[in-house]
Order: C-alpha cells, then structure tokens, then sequence
C-alpha cells in the first residue's frame, strides 16, 4: 500500500501533468479489475452462482453498492495523498484503522476485554499521528523558488561578427 500511495503521490503531482483524483480512479479501475478478476472467478464463482441463483435482486445490490464504495474510497484516498502526501495518508490509515477497531470495540461492548498491548497500542498511534502533525504544522515553509530571470534585451547581447556569422561590420559613419 506505501508503494500505492507513493506512485498516486508522483501521478498526482508530477510534471507531465497533473492527474486529479476522479482521473486516477478512472485509470487504475479498470487495471484493478483485469488484475483481480481471474482471481475472483477460480475462487468466488461457486459462491457467485449459487448467491445468483437464490437471492438475485440482493446479489446485485451488493455488487453495486460495493463497487459505489469502492469508487468513493478510491477517491478519498487518493485526494488525501494530493492534499496531505503519502506519508500522510499511511498515518491517516492506521488511525482510522485503530479508530474503527477502538469504535467497534467502544460501541459493542467489548473494550473490557482488551488487554494493556492494545490499549498502548492505540495511545502510541493517536501520540504519534498528534506528533507528526504537530511537527509538520510547526515547520518552517520552505521559501518558493525565485521566478526565472528574464533574458537579456536584444541591444544587450553580444553580437558576433565577422566571416561566417552573417554579419558584416558596419562602418562608423562619423
């Protein structure tokens, strides 16, 4: 995934062009697709017809409606790596990871059963994601790029002359 959200980070911002995030999800879908399809017909296709073939209305709206998830998320990801970096975005996924399993831990009942190593593990993502943010917010901008000098006026530049530049030289007419 640090390799995905690095290469979306250089697609996003290199100089060729710049790629916005409906674009890069417009591209990598149908790569992801081609890619993950055989994979999904050797070991879901039982499983596919058989759900087909009994509950066709729902099969298809789960289908659909993971496939409209997917798109969404591939869009916020990759509009977090344009706005934040890559680097960002990996500390933004382990929190929201550590966040759901903390929420769904929190919500159904189960946060008593969690042992210290989990709940250090939490404090030291959330310290560290606080961490890094503080470090990036606090740091000092780099100054942008001096604009590129004009070049010289054409009275200013050297002109060459004698045999084989195309120039004669002109006589002072004084």
């Amino acid at each position: 995934q640090a390799i995905q959200m690095s290469v979306t980070g250089r697609l996003m911002s290199g100089k060729s062009g710049k790629l916005n995030s409906f674009q890069m999800t417009f591209y990598t879908g149908p790569v992801a697709f081609v890619t993950l399809f055989p994979f999904a017909l050797i070991g879901e296709f039982h499983v596919f017809v058989e759900s087909c073939s009994t509950k066709p209305l729902a099969t298809f709206g789960f289908l659909l409606g993971s496939c409209c998830v997917a798109v969404i998320y591939n869009v916020v990801l990759f509009q977090s790596v344009g706005t934040l970096s890559s680097v960002g975005t990996a500390i933004l996924g382990n929190v929201k990871i550590v966040l759901l399993l903390f929420l769904s831990s929190l919500i159904l009942g189960e946060l008593s059963g969690w042992s210290a190593n989990q709940f250090l593990g939490c404090v030291l993502t959330f310290a560290a994601a606080g961490a890094y943010s503080y470090i990036k917010a606090t740091a000092p901008k780099m100054a942008p790029a001096p604009p590129p000098a004009p070049p010289p006026a054409a009275a200013d530049q050297p002109r060459l002359e004698g045999p084989g530049h195309g120039f004669k030289k002109l006589a002072d007419s004084a």
